[in-house]
């Protein structure tokens, strides 16, 4: 067993509404673990780590999220494998998953005692090695996201129409195909033809709008071509102006519910700790129609994970669930992984195989 244990820290905060850069980070070489002697102690190697866009957040100083230490682990979405235990309840060999808490640190050797595996999930012994990355993508915190902004914030009822923005990212592309198996009317925004092609032919979405070089007004002209009886749900990815193109289509009692908006966040021009900035206009629409719309967090929904990933496992089993993902090998191209999430040529969930 290798004596290594390679860790991914950020090195520099990112000034607010900058990119991130590989200069950012840096790869430490730290000592590692080793059982304390206490009990209910494992130390687990990692397999997968999941970079999310949500992390870019804590990479400044201050703001809405606890930032980062400089210099120590980042930490978020992981599984991996048990390779030494003293814990009653864990063997060598058991696969586990974060669940409740994104707290899996960024480097190739964990030691997680009591409190910290309570909130991690053991996967069955039976389950499909090929498939444990989807566990911290299709079943992670994306499609926990999904989940709950769909059910919780949108609110569906067979029949009804939805738009998706960022469609075919992570969130995006599951959501649609929760719309689809709920009956609803689904609408993708892709940015090019390649992804609409993906998720029409693919994915099963309804129809889609290309935004490449679009503005608001062409946003909001062809909604009413493929929405005729409006809009009911806007799952917000994105943000930007060209979804505000989307009010206009929105019925009375219309849901929006606000993931994340991914376009805000390197940009210099905007507070993006601030997700409630919107045009005049707007506001004044959501405002007659009242419509619902709310920024969600699923970390206030935790009592619920265990059902939520139940209903995600088995569409995922069932064939259901389709989703693509972007694997970088080794911990060293944790950075590339990273920073991929913010182009806009990419496809699927980006994951670092460790």
């Amino acid at each position: 067993m290798s004596s290594s244990n390679k860790a991914i820290a950020l090195k520099e905060y990112i000034e607010p509404g900058a990119a991130p850069q590989k200069f950012n980070f840096e790869t430490k070489t730290l000592k590692r673990p080793e059982l304390t002697g206490g009990d209910k102690e494992v130390i687990v190697q990692s397999l997968y780590l999941s970079v999310d866009p949500y992390m870019k957040l804590q990479m400044k100083s201050e703001g809405l999220f606890k930032p980062f230490v400089l210099g120590d682990p980042l930490y978020g979405c992981g599984i991996g494998r048990v390779v030494e235990s003293n814990h009653p309840n864990y063997c060598e060999n058991d696969v586990i998953v974060t669940l409740k808490e994104w707290d899996w640190p960024t480097q190739e050797y964990v030691l997680f005692n009591q409190s910290n595996l309570s909130s991690k999930k053991k996967i069955p012994a039976d389950f499909d090695p090929k498939k444990y990355s989807s566990l911290i993508g299709c079943l992670g915190l994306p499609g926990l996201t999904a989940y709950f902004g769909f059910f919780q914030h949108g609110k569906p009822k067979a029949g009804e129409t939805m738009v998706v923005s960022g469609a075919t990212g992570t969130v995006g592309s599951i959501v649609g195909q929760i719309g689809k198996l709920f009956g609803l009317t689904v609408v993708g925004f892709a940015s090019n033809q390649d992804k609409a092609d993906y998720l029409k032919n693919e994915l099963g979405f309804d129809d889609v709008i290309i935004t490449k070089n679009t503005t608001r007004e062409d946003i909001t002209r062809e909604l009413k071509q493929k929405c005729p009886s409006g809009v009911d749900i806007y799952f917000d990815n994105v943000g930007g102006e060209v979804g505000n193109g989307v009010y206009s289509c929105m019925n009375r009692n219309g849901r929006v519910p606000i993931s994340v908006q991914i376009s805000r966040y390197n940009d210099s021009h905007v507070n993006e700790n601030n997700f409630d900035e919107t045009p005049d206009d707007v506001a004044a629409i959501i405002k007659d129609r009242s419509i619902y719309r709310e920024f969600f967090f699923v970390n206030s929904s935790k009592s619920d994970f265990d059902t939520a990933f139940d209903y995600l496992f088995n569409n995922l089993n069932q064939g259901n669930l389709k989703f693509k993902e972007n694997i970088y090998d080794g911990i060293e191209k944790w950075s590339d992984a990273f920073i991929s999430n913010f182009e806009s040529q990419k496809t699927g969930k980006a994951v670092v195989k460790v």
